[in-house]
């Protein structure tokens, strides 16, 4: 009975630590988020880097980069024109890389999707994958950029980063 009491105690520790780190992991979170919605920061300015190529108009890249601009988020500037050494090779940092993804037709529900490769909360890279079709869709760049700005997902209606196409907006 002993045994049974000494493995239940230390169960029930485990629980509780468990419990008040997630706990307090989440309430970090949320102050965090209230005061500036992320995390995660870019250490320089990245440049944003066009591997599509023409499929994207280069105004859709202009105003999502605008869009951010105005919220105090750079890009130190932009290639519209494909560049081989950037778009293919997987260690350069410092590069914020739209492409495409035929992948992503399996999934209805997802138009583009962002990856960010991180060390600690440094961004030093981050891939923007957009479904074939997608890419000129008004403001889904500009929600994508928020991802690799370091941005989360916000459930409010007009909000940049609205996880729905249909409910995002130009509101921050």
């Amino acid at each position: 009975m002993t045994k049974f009491r000494k493995y239940f105690f230390f169960l029930c520790l485990l629980v509780i630590g468990f419990s008040v780190g997630y706990t307090t992991d989440s309430l970090f979170d949320k102050f965090s988020e209230k005061k500036s919605m992320k995390k995660s920061y870019w250490q320089e300015d990245p440049v944003l880097i066009n591997c599509i190529g023409l499929l994207i108009e280069e105004d859709r890249i202009k105003k999502a980069i605008s869009y951010w601009d105005e919220k105090g988020e750079k890009v130190s500037f932009y290639h519209y024109n494909y560049q081989k050494n950037a778009c293919e090779n997987k260690n350069v940092s410092g590069f914020i890389l739209l492409k495409s993804e035929s992948g992503l037709l399996n999934d209805k529900q997802v138009l583009a999707k962002t990856k960010r490769y991180m060390i600690k909360d440094k961004i030093i890279r981050a891939e923007v994958y957009f479904k074939p079709g997608t890419y000129n869709y008004s403001m889904l760049l500009e929600h994508e950029l928020g991802h690799a700005f370091g941005y989360k997902h916000k459930l409010i209606p007009g909000n940049i980063m609205n996880p729905s196409y249909d409910l995002i907006g130009p509101r921050f």
